[in-house]
């Protein structure tokens, strides 16, 4: 076999057997079409994955996670007050810059779902900053007015302490103004008020930096998390068909043998169907060879036959011509008493017909 042909041959089997996986979009049922599911895939709340979630989830920002799933009613049912809720924090003017609204897929994730006691869809929970484990789960009303309450409400109480530790610090500031001189606290009060008009820029341009810099994270975290899937699914596509490739060669190797095993029989098939012609050719040369001295001796025989058949006939010629001779009563003898019956028996019936005849015109002329 050719190299050339091994090639085509191998070209045919990894065309038939490697067949591109289908691909799934992220958090879509596969019991339903992509068209069923706009309702899932826009709006203003974030769609996370596995790993989104892990990179997202317990750092330096709040985040609402929605645990649903794409075939239940009553989560379709929910998205339209969610995404209200999510332009509530995403608009041009958010409530807080440092939280997140999102949503994910719990059925296809069961691990994250079983990992946060989610046992119904669908399922709100706030995480709180740096502390993925630490987690509340909404039981309200599904509106966005009443969940945007309740998330407050949960900022301020996870952001308490926090200003509870700062009030302390202000009588200290108080005491110290008190015993310093009055016109160093005149200097002093002056210098605050200055630094008040510079600082009310800088803590507006700090805050829309924060907010960039937010929104910067979560969209490189989005594309390194669909970057790092369609990695994922170029290498599963990529080991499947090497696999396929390394199956396909094995598969040309045993077709090659086969064929050279085949070969090697049917060249054994060919000698000996060689072999058998030669021999016939042989026994016709000899028939060839042999067909006068046949033909001469067939003829022979026949015309010995012929001659034996003659004086066999002759012979019996003979005795009936000498029984004849011998016996008055033979053939002749035979002859004519034959004739002499035959011709008694023609009288015999020419009288009765005559007779009767005559009797039958009599009875129809009477």
């Amino acid at each position: 076999m050719s190299k050339l042909t091994v090639l085509v041959l191998l070209l045919a089997l990894v065309g038939l057997s490697v067949s591109p996986a289908p691909r799934r979009p992220v958090n879509v049922n596969i019991n339903k079409e992509k068209n069923d599911l706009k309702w899932w895939n826009e709006g203003k709340s974030t769609l996370l994955t596995s790993r989104t979630f892990e990179s997202i989830v317990g750092k330096d920002n709040f985040v609402v996670v929605q645990f649903c799933a794409t075939f239940s009613k009553e989560c379709e049912a929910l998205q339209a007050e969610y995404n209200k809720l999510a332009e509530m924090y995403s608009g041009a003017t958010p409530k807080h810059t440092n939280v997140m609204i999102g949503k994910i897929d719990g059925w296809t994730f069961n691990s994250l779902s079983q990992t946060y006691a989610v046992k119904r869809f669908p399922t709100i929970r706030f995480f709180n900053k740096n502390d993925a484990t630490n987690s509340d789960e909404y039981s309200g009303d599904l509106n966005a007015d009443k969940m945007s309450e309740w998330i407050e409400n949960l900022i301020k109480a996870k952001e308490a302490p926090k200003t509870e530790e700062k009030k302390p610090e202000e009588p200290k500031k108080e005491e110290a103004a008190k015993e310093a001189p009055k016109v160093e606290a005149a200097t002093e009060t002056k210098q605050p008020e200055a630094t008040n008009t510079q600082a009310t820029p800088q803590a507006a341009k700090t805050e829309e930096d924060v907010k960039k810099e937010f929104k910067l994270v979560l969209n490189t975290t989005l594309l390194q998390a669909q970057f790092d899937e369609v990695q994922a699914q170029l290498n599963k596509l990529s080991e499947a068909l090497t696999k396929n490739i390394a199956d396909n060669f094995k598969k040309v190797d045993t077709l090659s043998q086969a064929f050279e095993s085949h070969k090697t029989d049917f060249h054994s098939l060919s000698e000996s169907l060689r072999g058998h012609g030669d021999k016939l050719q042989q026994l016709g040369n000899n028939l060839n060879d042999h067909k006068d001295d046949i033909k001469n001796s067939v003829t022979q025989h026949a015309e010995n036959h012929m001659n034996n058949l003659k004086d066999s006939v002759n012979a019996i010629k003979n005795k009936v011509h000498e029984r004849r001779v011998e016996e008055p009563s033979g053939p002749g003898f035979m002859h004519n008493l034959i004739f002499m019956v035959i011709g008694g028996a023609v009288g015999a019936g020419a009288v009765y017909l005559l007779s009767g005849g005559s009797k039958k015109r009599r009875s129809m002329l009477d």
